[in-house]
């Protein structure tokens, strides 16, 4: 999994959601882990997925299946 910038993933989420209504969507993560599921679905542009596991983001969208992953607190 490619690990990005805070930019990088700005940019990914900005792809889905600019010039484009949405719906922002929280579910439970399917795979039982206790983790939460967001998605920002456009009918123009895709769908934005993330799962926040409260010290790194995963996410893909429609466009860029591939996942990435977004570490925005530092390990110790």
């Amino acid at each position: 999994m490619k690990q990005v910038t805070y930019e990088e993933y700005q940019v990914a989420k900005s792809e889905i959601l600019f010039d484009a209504e949405h719906r922002e969507t929280t579910s439970p993560c399917e795979c039982g882990c206790g983790l939460i599921m967001k998605m920002y679905i456009s009918e123009k542009n895709g769908t934005f997925y993330e799962i926040d596991d409260g010290g790194a983001i995963e996410f893909w969208t429609d466009k860029h299946p591939s996942s990435r992953y977004y570490q925005y607190l530092q390990q110790r």
